[in-house]
């Protein structure tokens, strides 16, 4: 029997069918939707909701998306992430795997991967806390931990090295015509910021409740959204808007929405404009579908002549340096998760 590995990196994402077609992405509804921490209602009014309204609804015209971006066997958030993770491994010549939490290959595969390891750190590809996604791949992971040591990526949404590593990147492809940026993040239910409010009384109680300091906002990731986009926008001299994206049903979301203020800038006479979506560290179905297709469409119906989408930053050679210094010096970094 070969001795263990000292250290393992597991690269978490949230995952993605295994192909566009129609019954693919119509399993992989299910499993997103049927996760409480995505859809928060008691199981069988969540189970109405998503075997009964959005999966005959939605399935089909959600594989046509898929099918609008699918440029290789894997699809594209797969195919970025496994290149990332490759970058990394190849840096660090340490046990690396790719788990999605919905989705192949699960996190549970790449646990079992990295079964020899006794001390793995896991990157989540999520800069903001969110319950639908960093909390939900971190229970997933305790499930299957063992006695193990696992730590996981703190939220990383607006340290210097990384929010320096992004404008560089913003900066790099920003075209020199642009008229306006759009810092466009994946919108959530107002409900879900409410309930991960620790102290039960700051999220959402006021207008300005995310520029009071609170505890709240460790878990708040409204506040860390609007965070993230003012850094990044510190010093660009040109006009910048926070906006959401991805809205799904009737709830109440977090506004204001893109596709609405892009209808609104190109309606007042804005030409030119820039999207950035600095809630994905990898390009995906929400950027390369919804930004570059379905949101440029909505610009230029409105009066509108260019959008840029600005890439994520993908498996660039400063992101993968980032998290190798990182990995090379955890402490503070990552969060011990408790053992099964």
């Amino acid at each position: 029997m070969s001795a263990p590995n000292r250290r393992g990196i597991l690269i978490a994402n949230l995952g993605s069918p295994d192909s566009p077609n129609v019954s693919d992405v119509s399993k992989f509804l299910r499993e997103f939707l049927m996760d409480p921490h995505v859809v928060n209602l008691p199981w069988l009014l969540r189970a109405l909701l998503v075997y009964a309204v959005v999966v005959p609804t939605r399935t089909k015209t959600s594989a046509a998306n898929y099918r609008s971006i699918w440029d290789c066997e894997a699809g594209p958030l797969r195919d970025l992430t496994n290149r990332l993770s490759d970058a990394i491994a190849s840096a660090l010549n340490v046990p690396t795997a790719v788990g999605m939490r919905y989705g192949t290959p699960s996190l549970e595969s790449a646990m079992r991967e990295l079964d020899d390891v006794e001390d793995l750190l896991v990157i989540s590809l999520y800069p903001q806390h969110a319950d639908s996604t960093r909390t939900t791949i971190a229970e997933k992971i305790v499930s299957e931990s063992g006695n193990r040591r696992v730590r996981l990526l703190r939220p990383f949404y607006q340290r210097p090295d990384y929010m320096h590593v992004l404008r560089t990147h913003l900066h790099k492809h920003l075209q020199d015509d642009t008229e306006h940026i759009l810092m466009s993040f994946h919108s959530l239910p107002v409900s879900h910021l409410k309930k991960a409010d620790t102290t039960g009384a700051h999220c959402m109680k006021t207008d300005n409740c995310c520029a009071v300091s609170s505890e709240a906002h460790a878990y708040c990731y409204r506040h860390q959204c609007i965070r993230t986009a003012q850094m990044l926008g510190e010093g660009l001299g040109i006009p910048t808007t926070i906006t959401y994206q991805s809205r799904l049903g009737r709830l109440e979301w977090l506004e204001p929405s893109t596709v609405d203020v892009l209808a609104e800038l190109a309606g007042a006479g804005v030409r030119k404009v820039a999207v950035a979506c600095p809630s994905f560290v990898v390009d995906n179905l929400e950027t390369l579908s919804e930004i570059a297709i379905e949101a440029k469409d909505v610009f230029r119906q409105n009066g509108g002549e260019t959008l840029q989408l600005i890439p994520a930053l993908n498996e660039s050679k400063d992101l993968v340096d980032l998290f190798v210094s990182w990995i090379s010096n955890p402490d503070g970094m990552f969060e011990e998760l408790p053992s099964q």
